[in-house]
């Protein structure tokens, strides 16, 4: 009796620390429509991606510090301190930038399920660098999510695109940015803390961005869209981030990463009921397609182990 009473237990805590994931990950997808609304206000996606990274790299930096840690010591290592660089330049500001210009093109709904396509560009990184090799339903998953993605650009006429070629650039720019995420802070976080890696990897990004790209015009602020650039720090940066963390404690990763696909729901059933979007059902087969594609390329069994038998 009581083991059963423990394993129910178990099996509660695991299926909270899920729901947890689950959220996190709704969260971001929730962040590409308060962006969608801002850019509705004629706020400029390199404006707010500036504030967002600057803004939120800074205070989990400081979260950091009164936790204990020292900050700075990952700049005491020229190699760390590199590929840190490397991160925020190629990983970071294509994710959040090219992002947001693919909302601000299209919509929140379009420009997610393009970045959820990542997985992809780190199969190929993996296949190609690392030498991993490929299993036929890696195979099959990309070219349901190449079909997946097409039938979202053509929406099913696949002589004519009905999406601009920009938004098409911008959201998979978004998805390699992802994928160089996934790939290059492996060797920074198995040595320094999460706080550490992304509130440095966000600042860095951010002041290289604020001198590549500084935006001269004032930018007209009103209650309704600082309430908005807080919702897009918070719900879209600072809330997931940690919630993902605690969450990583209680479930594996493989599990995390299928709750990923949250974020495009997200994004699309948020599009639909609060934005007024109008997806066809060309739009809806596409989604599931790639959704269920990535689904599929994360789908690794557990390898079972034999056990001899004592002779």
């Amino acid at each position: 009796m009581r083991e059963g009473s423990v394993g129910v237990a178990k099996q509660s805590k695991h299926a909270f620390w899920v729901g947890v994931a689950i959220l996190a990950c709704s969260m971001w997808g929730i962040s590409g429509l308060l962006a969608k609304a801002l850019f509705n206000q004629q706020i400029s996606a390199i404006w707010l991606t500036q504030v967002r990274m600057v803004v939120a790299g800074a205070i989990l930096l400081v979260i950091g510090h009164f936790k204990g840690e020292q900050m700075t010591v990952i700049w005491r290592d020229r190699k760390a301190a590199g590929r840190l660089v490397l991160y925020s330049i190629l990983g970071l500001i294509p994710v959040q930038f090219c992002y947001f210009m693919a909302v601000k093109e299209g919509n929140a709904a379009i420009a997610t399920v393009l970045q959820f396509t990542c997985l992809f560009f780190v199969m190929v990184y993996d296949t190609v660098i690392r030498r991993v090799p490929l299993r036929l339903l890696d195979i099959i998953c990309a070219l349901i999510a190449f079909t997946g993605v097409a039938t979202i650009a053509t929406e099913g006429h696949f002589t004519h695109m009905t999406i601009t070629v920009s938004v098409l650039l911008w959201g998979l720019a978004s998805a390699l940015g992802a994928a160089v995420n996934m790939t290059t802070p492996g060797p920074l976080t198995r040595r320094y803390s999460s706080w550490q890696v992304t509130g440095w990897g966000l600042l860095v990004a951010g002041i290289v961005m604020v001198i590549a790209h500084p935006v001269w015009e004032p930018v007209h602020l009103t209650p309704v869209t600082i309430l908005l650039v807080v919702g897009v720090i918070i719900i879209g940066t600072l809330l997931p981030f940690q919630m993902l963390n605690l969450a990583l404690r209680h479930i594996t990763a493989t599990t995390a990463n299928m709750m990923d696909a949250f974020e495009p729901l997200a994004a699309t059933i948020g599009s639909v009921l609060f934005l007024g979007l109008s997806m066809t059902s060309a739009d809806y087969i596409g989604t599931f397609l790639v959704i269920g594609a990535v689904l599929g390329l994360n789908y690794r069994p557990a390898v079972k182990k034999k056990v001899r038998k004592m002779e």
